[in-house]
């Protein structure tokens, strides 16, 4: 017991915004040094498994599939099962993707609830943190294990949607619990993630990228429809 207190303790110390000088730099150190790692990797790929628990229902929602983060281009999101659903969050909007004969795009570049979801999750899944301190107030803490954070919103509109985001990581970001003020939660777990500095072809197709060495004229394989 007075282990498991004097560790509730460090952790409510450490959270204090009347910290001492020598733990706030140190604790300035450490969150630079975890955001300086997780913004190392160019390309960044995985797998994902998600389980949304909605209030008022016993069993929770479980999906599954493969994402793939690419810095300053967006995330691609693609749930596999228990069935297709894609998306592309790039700077210009979102991508829904459809499957009919082959792979098709639809360029959403008018909707604010996307472009909001977007200008939250993509960094999240890319840990570029800094870009989400105008929105949210963190609040870290470091053990053996790796690192946690959470995240609360101090924009009335997020504050609409989103109650907390409580994220955690090592090299790379682990898990992400996102609760809603209705409280239904999603708690995402990223598997089997690895970084290359590069992307491959269809990676640039994901992304409709053709202004890369990589990846040449992607137009030939796939290509954007116009929404009805």
């Amino acid at each position: 017991m007075r282990v498991a207190s004097l560790h509730l303790l460090s952790i409510v110390f450490i959270s204090l915004p009347a910290m001492s000088p020598v733990w706030a730099q140190a604790e300035a150190d450490k969150i630079q040094q975890i955001t300086s790692q997780l913004r190392s990797h160019v390309l960044l790929s995985g797998e994902f498994k998600q389980t949304r628990k909605l209030q008022g229902f016993s069993r929770s929602i479980e999906s599954t599939g493969i994402f793939t983060y690419w810095q300053g281009r967006g995330l691609y999101w693609e749930t596999q099962q228990p069935f297709f659903q894609a998306s592309t969050f790039i700077q210009d909007g979102v991508i829904d993707w459809r499957k009919s004969d082959g792979l098709a795009g639809i360029l959403i570049d008018d909707n604010p609830v996307l472009k909001n979801i977007s200008s939250i999750i993509v960094p999240l899944v890319g840990g570029d943190l800094a870009k989400l301190d105008n929105t949210f107030d963190s609040s870290w803490v470091f053990d053996d294990a790796g690192w946690s954070m959470a995240l609360d919103p101090d924009s009335f509109m997020v504050k609409k949607a989103i109650d907390r985001i409580e994220v955690s990581g090592g090299q790379f970001i682990r898990a992400l619990v996102i609760s809603t003020p209705g409280n239904d939660t999603t708690e995402i777990t990223f598997l089997n993630m690895t970084s290359t500095d590069s992307p491959n072809r269809q990676q640039c197709e994901y992304f409709q990228v053709s202004d890369s060495d990589a990846c040449g004229d992607v137009s030939e394989t796939v290509g954007l429809i116009q929404p009805n």
